[in-house]
């Protein structure tokens, strides 16, 4: 026990003295799962330093983000005013927003400690997606799903808003959608170009209890899509989902030549429904 709590102490040492995200990391490491409410003190002391000269001191954000991470699993409503600030944080640098991953860090770590504020911000935060990463938009997306606030996910997909990335994680968390809305979007991405988003309908399409209502939208993508990936994936998919109405699609006798790319691939995908010899 002696030796645990040295090394606590030690790693809150450390932690006080990190200059850089792979050196909180470590500090972090050493800290174990430790709830000593000095261990939050000591991350809420350094956030504060950092972010009064955050240009000076942690341009880029990566310091910042890396202690909101290591608030997980130890945050309390005392840190919230910290987790606020973080959510509210943009720093330009060229022309892009460093504080995009800071942002998703504080909204992961504030779901832990107040779940509805933490909605409220994923909401505001589904149109605030870096163009590379898609953050925080993608965490804020993953986070509704998880709490089952279907509206602004569907808020955001009905009117085509967001970028692709964070459209397909919104479709996929709509599987609790009533069909005929979900026939709706189906209709409305039928040309879709987008291959994320693409994936994403149909992880909402397979993801659906009513999943076989979509039979005929399914038969048609088969039947249209040029994208041999794409082929493979629905195909796969629909193995994977065992429903009898969806399988019946891959053995139609209408279906691709055997020879064709789609034929070999659907062949490989029925194959993998036999059972062992």
């Amino acid at each position: 026990m002696a030796e645990k709590d040295a090394q606590v102490e030690l790693g809150m040492a450390l932690l006080g003295r990190a200059k850089n995200p792979e050196a909180i990391a470590s500090a972090v490491g050493m800290l174990g799962e430790g709830a000593d409410p000095r261990i939050r003190q000591v991350i809420a002391q350094k956030y504060e330093a950092l972010n009064a000269e955050p240009r000076r001191r942690d341009s880029g954000c990566f310091q910042r983000t890396a202690l909101v991470r290591a608030l997980r699993g130890r945050a309390t409503t005392d840190d919230i005013g910290l987790l606020e600030t973080a959510l509210w944080t943009v720093e330009i640098i060229g022309r892009f927003d460093a504080a995009s991953e800071l942002r998703a860090a504080a909204l992961v770590t504030l779901n832990d400690v107040d779940g509805s504020l933490a909605c409220f911000h994923a909401a505001r935060l589904l149109c605030d997606a870096h163009e590379m990463s898609g953050e925080p938009a993608v965490t804020a997306a993953r986070l509704l799903t998880m709490r089952e606030q279907l509206l602004p996910l569907y808020g955001l997909v009905a009117n085509g808003g967001g970028r692709p990335e964070v459209r397909a994680e919104c479709l996929r968390g709509l599987t609790g959608l009533p069909v005929l809305l979900v026939r709706r979007l189906l209709e409305q991405y039928r040309d879709e170009k987008e291959a994320t988003v693409v994936v994403g309908l149909f992880d909402l399409v397979f993801g659906h209890p009513s999943r076989s209502e979509f039979a005929g939208f399914v038969a048609s993508f088969l039947d249209r899509t040029q994208s041999i990936d794409l082929y493979r994936f629905v195909v796969n998919s629909i193995v994977a989902s065992r429903d009898p109405v969806l399988i019946d699609l891959l053995r139609r006798p209408d279906g691709p030549g055997e020879s064709s790319p789609k034929g070999t691939v659907l062949r490989e995908g029925l194959g993998l429904m036999k059972p062992p010899p």
